[in-house]
Order: C-alpha cells, then sequence, then structure tokens
C-alpha cells in the first residue's frame, strides 16, 4: 500500500536521508515508557504487535561517505592491516585492525583482536582474546570486551560495560554504564541497556528495549520498558535451545515474514506464502522470486542450519540460500557441480565444497542440515548424513570479506541465472550443533578439482568392501595352504618311518641268513 518515488540528485554534492513513522490514526497506538501504565506496558502492547513501517531506498551513483572521528595526527600504521593506531594507544602485532579501523586514545588491544570496517576502539577501552569488531561500531569509555564477543553494525559499547563469551552487541544497540553481557545473549535494534543490570545464557535485547533498573536477564527475547522487579515476565519469555534466528513461515505477513521470537523480519520479495499441508512455506518460480534476510544471519563462528526443502527439478537448481559478496560467500544448492546436492563455501581465495554423491530428491520434502561447528563441517540430507570433513574455509574468513553491498537471500543466488525453483517450509539458525550430528570427518573423493570436494561416495563403500573381500580370500588360501602342506609333512614322515621299519626288517633278515650261513660253516 505505499508509494515510489524518484529523486534527482543532479549537481548535488551532499544527500542527508531522514526517516519518520508518521502511521494513520486509525493505526496509532498510544504507549508510554513507564511500566506502571498497565496500558501501555510491553506485556499489553508487545513489541511485535506494534505498527511496523518498512522501507526500501535504492541510491545509484554515490558512495557512503566515511565517518570523521577526530583523531590526533599522533600514531602510525598498525603493521598487520594498516589501521591507525594513536601513539598512545597499544595494540598487539597478532591483532588486525583494518585500514579503515582505529584505535584511539589509550585503548588497549590484545590477542588476536580483529578491529575491521570503519569501527573504532577509543578512550580506555580494553579488548582482548577473539573479539571482532566491525562495522561502524565504537568500543570507548572504560568498556572492557573479551573472550569470542562481537560488536558490530552501529552499536556503541561505552562506560565501564563488560562483554564477554560469545554475546553480541549489534545494529544499533547501546551498552553503557556498568551493564554487562555474556554467554550467548545479544543486544540488538535499539537497546538501551543501562545502569546494573546484565543478559546472559540466550537473552536478547531487541527492539525498543530499556533498562537502567539493574534487571537481570538471562533467557528469551524482551523488549519495552523493563524493571527489575517485573521477574514475572522474565520467566515467561520463550526460546529454543541454541536459536539465534528462525523463519517458520506460518502465517503470511505480506512484504515481512517474521522471524520467530525477535524483530529481526526478513523481506519478501514476491515469493508466494501457501498453508497446504503444512502450518506455512513459501514458494519460489525460479525466475525473480526470493527473501532477502538480515546480514546478522553470520554474526557466528559456529552455525547449524536446519531447513525443509521442496525441489522441483530441472535444468538449472538454483540457490536454496546464498549468503556473501565482494568474492565470499557460502550457498547451498540441491544439485550443483557434477549434479550434486551440495553446499559452497569461498573466502575469495579458495573454495570447498561439501557434497553428497547424488541431487536432491524432486517433488519430496526432505530436511537439510547444515552443520560449520568446530572446524568441521557436515551435511545431512533426511536421515543420512552424506558428507563430513575438516573446514578449509571457516564463517570468519567468509565475513571478513564481505561489505554492505553483500546479499543475505533465500531462494536464490548472487547470479540472474541462480534462482531456486521449489519451497521452503521453515529455516533456522543455531549457534550450536543443536541436532547433536556425528562430526567425525568422513573419507574425501578426489574429483580432480583444485577445489576441496568433500563427499561419502558410495563407491568408496563398495571399494571397501572389495578390500575386506580379497582379504579374507587370501586368509583362506593361506590357511588352505598351511593345512595342505601339514598333510605333505606327516605324509612324508610316515612315509619315512615306514622306511626305517623296512630297513630295520631287511636288516633282521639279512642277520639271520648270515648267522645260519656262520653256523653252516661251523
Amino acid at each position: 500500500d505505499g508509494e515510489t518515488m524518484t529523486v534527482s540528485t543532479e549537481g548535488v554534492k551532499e544527500a542527508y536521508l531522514t526517516v519518520a513513522a508518521t502511521p494513520d490514526l486509525s493505526k496509532y497506538v498510544k504507549y508510554t515508557i513507564p511500566t506502571w501504565n498497565d496500558a501501555s506496558s510491553e506485556e499489553s502492547i508487545p513489541f511485535d504487535k506494534k505498527p511496523r513501517y518498512p522501507f526500501e531506498v535504492t541510491i545509484t551513483g554515490a558512495e557512503p561517505s566515511p565517518r570523521t572521528i577526530k583523531r590526533d595526527s599522533r600514531g602510525k600504521p598498525h603493521p598487520n592491516g594498516g589501521g591507525f593506531v594513536a601513539s598512545t594507544a597499544s595494540v598487539d602485532k597478532n591483532a588486525y585492525v583494518g585500514p579503515n579501523a582505529m584505535v584511539l586514545g589509550n585503548a588497549k588491544v590484545r590477542g588476536n583482536v580483529r578491529i575491521e570496517g570503519n569501527a573504532v576502539v577509543m578512550g580506555n577501552a580494553v579488548v582482548k582474546d577473539n573479539v571482532i569488531v566491525s562495522g561502524y561500531a565504537i568500543v570507548a569509555g572504560n568498556a572492557k570486551v573479551s573472550d569470542n564477543a562481537y560488536i558490530g553494525d552501529y552499536a556503541i559499547v561505552s562506560g565501564s560495560a563488560k562483554i564477554s563469551d560469545n554475546a553480541k552487541v549489534i545494529e544499533s544497540a547501546y551498552v553503557f554504564g556498568n551493564y554487562s553481557m555474556s554467554d550467548n545473549s545479544i543486544a540488538k535494534g535499539l537497546a538501551l541497556c543501562l545502569g546494573s543490570g546484565s543478559l546472559s545464557g540466550q537473552a536478547v535485547a531487541d527492539g525498543d528495549f530499556y533498562d537502567d533498573s539493574g534487571a537481570k536477564i538471562n533467557k528469551g527475547t524482551v523488549c519495552g520498558y523493563l524493571s527489575s522487579t517485573n521477574t514475572a515476565y522474565i520467566r515467561k519469555r520463550p526460546q529454543e535451545k541454541g536459536l539465534y534466528l528462525g523463519y517458520t513461515f506460518d502465517n503470511d505477513d505480506g512484504l515481512l515474514t517474521k522471524e520467530r521470537f525477535s524483530s529481526t523480519y526478513a523481506r519478501v520479495f514476491g515469493a508466494t506464502w501457501f498453508s497446504e499441508g503444512k502450518n506455512g512455506a513459501y514458494s519460489f518460480d525460479g525466475e525473480s522470486q526470493y527473501i532477502s534476510l538480515d546480514a546478522s544471519v553470520l554474526y557466528t563462528n559456529n552455525m547449524q542450519i536446519k531447513m525443509n526443502v521442496l525441489w522441483n527439478g530441472g535444468d538449472a537448481s538454483g540457490n536454496v540460500f546464498y549468503f556473501g559478496g565482494n568474492g565470499a560467500y557460502m550457498y547451498f544448492t540441491p544439485s550443483g557441480e557434477g549434479g550434486v546436492a551440495e553446499l559452497v563455501l569461498s573466502d575469495g581465495e579458495k573454495t570447498q565444497r561439501i557434497a553428497s554423491n547424488k541431487a536432491m530428491p524432486v517433488g519430496e520434502w526432505v530436511e537439510v542440515i547444515i552443520t560449520l561447528y568446530d572446524g568441521v563441517g557436515a551435511l545431512t540430507i533426511g536421515d543420512e548424513r552424506v558428507a563430513c570433513s575438516e573446514l578449509s574455509v571457516s564463517l570468519a574468513d567468509i565475513r571478513s570479506k564481505i561489505d554492505a553491498f553483500s546479499a543475505y537471500y533465500l531462494g536464490r543466488g548472487e547470479a540472474d541465472d541462480s534462482y531456486f525453483a521449489g519451497s521452503l517450509d521453515y529455516i533456522k539458525f543455531y549457534f550450536e550443533n543443536a541436532s547433536a550430528v556425528d562430526l567425525t570427518p568422513m573419507a574425501a573423493v578426489d574429483t580432480g578439482d583444485e577445489t576441496d570436494t568433500d563427499t561419502a561416495d558410495a563407491s568408496d563403500e563398495s571399494n571397501g568392501s572389495e578390500k575386506n573381500g580379497n582379504s579374507t580370500l587370501v586368509i583362506i588360501l593361506l590357511a588352505t595352504s598351511i593345512v595342505a602342506l601339514a598333510l605333505v609333512a606327516t605324509a612324508l614322515y610316515m612315509f619315512v618311518l615306514r622306511g626305517k621299519g623296512k630297513s630295520n626288517s631287511n636288516t633282521n633278515e639279512n642277520s639271520g641268513k648270515g648267522g645260519n650261513n656262520d653256523k653252516d660253516a661251523e
């Protein structure tokens, strides 16, 4: 029901875009921050029930303007990455500071930290271990970020905040004060995490979340103004173990399709929703229909994807999903190179294929599980684990190469001829091996290609069986030969004994004759 307009900027050197939500009176919902107003509380009007006004802007012939942050001229490029490091800051040699990133003030960067994109670490902040600070994120003040934490997009971590373990601060979230985040918690959306509160477990602070009361949240997704006294609301928050993004397509939501628990909705481009035989699914025509996801789908080092796929077949199978750009990507196709179902990963320099030995069945719903966990990749189709090998291309490798122009598609790939013809019932993303897939590497098949191809080939099993059969035959022949030799040895032994017996008999006979002769001689 929206409008489309085109604006010419001929001769314009700078342009600014301001977006304002101005709902019709019929859709206006009055809500306020104070939780003591029950009519406007998060429980009465949940964030996902508030009107949403999606918009899309396409800008051509321009590039994003770099952010200007005042820096002292004293400093030099970091040897690993070339980013600016102030003379007052301290950065380990192993750390990476990208060409447009900066470390300013008295900040300390320790270990294998990566400061990517246009990110800035400043003030007295301490960032260490395997932390990634990316996008336009800022870590400032006396903040401490450690372990495998991820700070990205336009997020800000400041004050004396502490972010540890696998926690993530993304989108436009702001973490300040003495707030702490740990485990696999996430702050996203426009979340304001203030005071001495905390997020832990799988807790997600999303949307218009605001807390300065010291609430301790350890599960589920929370939005709106939250008081530390509202423990009942916190306890009731639903979650699925290990899940960080899930799209079940249970309802037709028009231009958007909802994420299961959070506000990370996906944009639908022509894909057709239907409910026959399923709670809900989307079909793709293989020509122009697809769904676009959020970049946060790759904000993890370990991933398991579970999806229910129906492939219509045809000459061009297309990509069920494609995530990446700038030469780095990952995608799954039901029939790719060599006519087999495969997961393909590339960091722009090397490519790895984790493949089945056949294409997916046509016209059948099949669950596909892709597991990328602790350096091992596995592909499960239906009830069969068809391939598993050590990864030569990791999610971190891919994520470090992609940029703001990267794509996160369902139902198509990057190229115009890579659209998928079929249906998708659900797709879920986990940060752990939720399905307990066996991650013992399987034998790799040499395809003669330069890329790594890891697959469970039936010929390996038959060759193995043949070798086992040959080994058994050799053992039987050896055993038979030994028995035969034993029989021959026994026969020879008996023959020798008989020969000795005959010789003794002849000697006795001759002795008797001699005696008689002697007797005769007498």
